[in-house]
């Protein structure tokens, strides 16, 4: 038995709905196309930050990268701290006060800026 392709279509956008409403925009379908896409550009960039090695207060290239994040974060794949980086930036604006009120459409503006960024 076919399906109808546009209650397929509204089941799939209902359970989108669900999932940045319970999980944050990352997590739905266009948090995932934004993660992927930028994904390799800031994995190499992470990478590339990491490879003198451990740094000191007078030798580190980014403030955030102090010695002790660095020793936090030694055995965590560039990978895995990209996707988490990017999940952040994106889900960082639907965490204020006003985040539930305001629904998908401030994490999408907050995706649209995402993808600005660092393009």
């Amino acid at each position: 038995m076919s399906q109808d392709p546009i209650a397929a279509l509204e089941r799939h956008l209902r359970n989108a709905e669900r999932t940045v409403k319970a999980f944050g925009l990352a997590a739905g379908p266009e948090g995932r196309e934004i993660r992927e896409r930028h994904l390799k550009a800031l994995t190499e960039f992470i990478a590339n930050k990491r490879a003198p090695g451990c740094p000191t207060d007078k030798t580190r290239s980014m403030a955030s990268l102090t010695p002790d994040v660095w020793l936090l974060i030694a055995g965590v794949p560039d990978i895995d701290i990209a996707h988490a980086a990017l999940a952040g930036v994106m889900d960082g604006k639907g965490t204020g006060a006003g985040a539930h009120a305001q629904g998908v459409s401030a994490g999408t503006e907050e995706a649209e800026t995402v993808d600005f960024v660092l393009q």
